[in-house]
């Protein structure tokens, strides 16, 4: 499946509004079963418009809403030479709302909450032709977050932050049901001075429609970079071990992935590490940024080049910089037997912006909706 995404928007004052324009397509097979042992090849296109506003209640916190409709057609061609392609139409109605933001800024040594919580519904149907059925599906969502954080300054500008998450999810409709809640705790250490960072986070799945179903995760971070003009030397590594820990509600919040816990031999664990050096480019106006990236797991072997391009500035570590490209190959060796090698190249071209955040997790979960719908 692949998918084309062009979209703008218009903001003032408290009032954000904009459209994304999508056109997705993918193709697939199928295999029969018993009586009917015809295998075949299903293609399908579709055209979609996503309307969105968002209105901030305070700097810190605002309501969102997006809809949608999309159209496009669905063919089936069974194999063999007497096989006759099946067309029809297909089209997408979806809508979504939430709020998202900081309820309780405790400020620098205070106590803050920040929550998440929307609701989404996408219907898919096909009409019915000679030959082929039509078909309905329905997918929703509903999905509450809450996070508390307070933290805790040391001495020659170094500090803890502790944090605690839950996260509610329910998932009705045609494709994945259920009912779960998940907790999550994490401890953050700073020393700007020095450059460094420390993390660990870890989560649970506590209850689960499914009895059955329990999830825990940890992970171990540590990253150094002395110079917060991003130039000289950064270094920065990874553990994780069993489910993702890491990205806070947004990981609670996500769809359960379990691929890399059933991959033979894969426990959830994995090492990342990444070493690069940033070097002053074009009359020092900018800053360009070789380096190397390792990744193991019991299942794979991931090697990295990278390179990035951004403007020179003295800003703080943490703020983001205006703009960014970035380009990555990779070489990914599988520990399975008679897998051939994989190799990728990424380019990414990223602007800073705070509002684009709520719409890009917005869309992220409609993708998420409409592909489930299509392969349920």
């Amino acid at each position: 499946m692949s998918t084309v995404l062009l979209g703008a928007d218009w903001s003032t004052g408290r009032w954000q509004a904009g459209a994304a324009l999508s056109h997705s397509w993918g193709s697939g097979g199928y295999a029969g079963e018993g009586d009917n042992d015809v295998d075949g090849s299903i293609s399908a296109a579709m055209l979609g418009l996503f309307p969105y506003g968002r209105y901030a209640l305070t700097p810190r916190l605002g309501i969102w809403a997006l809809g949608g409709y999309g159209w496009g057609n669905l063919t089936l061609k069974p194999q063999g030479d007497d096989g006759e392609e099946l067309n029809t139409t297909t089209n997408l109605v979806m809508g979504a709302v939430g709020l998202e933001g900081v309820v309780l800024d405790g400020g620098a040594a205070g106590l803050s909450l920040t929550t998440t919580a929307d609701a989404l519904v996408v219907e898919t149907a096909s009409a019915e032709t000679t030959g082929l059925k039509g078909s309905a599906a329905t997918v929703s969502r509903l999905r509450l977050g809450l996070e508390a954080t307070r933290p805790a300054p040391l001495a020659n500008g170094a500090s803890l932050l502790p944090s605690l998450e839950v996260g509610i999810r329910q998932d009705g409709g045609d494709a994945e049901t259920g009912y779960g809640v998940e907790v999550g705790a994490g401890l953050v250490w700073k020393d700007p001075q020095r450059g460094i960072r420390g993390e660990v986070q870890g989560r649970s799945l506590v209850t689960h429609t499914e009895e059955e179903f329990r999830q825990q995760g940890l992970a171990l971070s540590f990253a150094w970079e002395p110079s917060p003009d991003k130039r000289g030397p950064s270094l920065s590594m990874g553990h994780t071990m069993g489910a993702s820990a890491s990205g806070g509600m947004d990981a609670l919040l996500q769809p359960v992935v379990l691929e890399g816990l059933a991959a033979p031999g894969g426990n959830g664990q994995q090492f990342e590490a990444e070493l690069a050096y940033g070097f002053p480019f074009y009359d020092d106006r900018l800053t360009i940024t070789p380096g190397m990236t390792l990744a193991l797991s019991p299942d794979s072997r991931t090697y990295g080049l990278l390179w990035s391009l951004a403007p020179y500035s003295q800003q703080e570590q943490e703020q983001e910089q205006p703009w960014e490209v970035s380009l990555e190959a990779q070489r990914r060796e599988s520990a399975l037997p008679d897998t051939p090698v994989d190799h990728s190249v990424g380019l990414n071209f990223s602007l800073a912006g705070g509002a684009v955040d709520v719409v890009k997790a917005s869309v992220l979960g409609i993708a998420l909706a409409v592909v489930s719908s299509f392969l349920f």
